[in-house]
């Protein structure tokens, strides 16, 4: 059953320090850190501070972001939500993701979602060198698509020169929600969760 966590100031401040921590424990030490905006982003710059502890990687950022969420940006939809007490909003969630899930899992449908392929040219040239540890940075998975596109359009730009060593490349998120997403994340802290962050529009103190 799918709930809903809220992670906001000192809450967040952990759970950026737990998805780091899970990484540092398995020893993987990227070369490169690529956040996903936008909530993606975020984490992954508050992730990287503490890798930086034990190691040093370069930092890019990717826009893959749902349609509906810049819909949203453009309504002020978070104007709204303030208005509403937190259970409500809660069970809007909920209602929400299970209807998101039902559709993809019968019917095959995806959320459409808009995507700024902007691999940094500098960071083309690094990939194909070979050698590299990747690590993806997402705030969720939910059907796991938009990670997937994020994996494959890294992957294509991450083919090593000819006699070159393979980049490896690893995907960490705070929370997946779906059941059977598409793509499974190498680290994760939640499952079955929706996470209402500092920057989500239903956080009633969103400034």
């Amino acid at each position: 059953m799918l709930k809903v966590k809220n992670c906001l100031n000192k809450d967040f401040d952990d759970l950026c320090f737990d998805l780091a921590n899970e990484i540092i424990i398995d020893g993987y030490e990227p070369d490169v850190v690529i956040g996903i905006k936008n909530g993606g982003a975020i984490i992954a710059k508050e992730v990287l501070k503490y890798l930086n502890v034990v190691h040093k990687a370069k930092y890019y950022e990717l826009t893959i972001q749902h349609k509906c969420t810049r819909k949203f940006e453009k309504i002020h939809i978070d104007k709204i939500f303030r208005l509403m007490p937190k259970s409500i909003l809660d069970l809007m969630r909920m209602s929400q993701m299970y209807i998101y899930e039902f559709l993809y899992e019968y019917f095959g449908h995806i959320r459409k979602y808009y995507v700024e392929e902007n691999l940094d040219k500098d960071l083309q040239k690094y990939l194909h060198q070979g050698g590299k540890k990747i690590l993806i940075i997402d705030d969720a998975i939910d059907s796991g698509h938009t990670m997937n596109h994020a994996k494959i359009y890294v992957d294509w730009f991450s083919i090593p020169m000819p006699k070159h060593k393979q980049n490896t490349l690893r995907l960490a998120v705070a929370n997946t929600t779906y059941k059977h997403p598409i793509i499974k994340p190498n680290y994760s802290l939640y499952n079955r969760t929706i996470i209402r962050y500092p920057w989500s529009f239903d956080n009633k103190g969103r400034i």
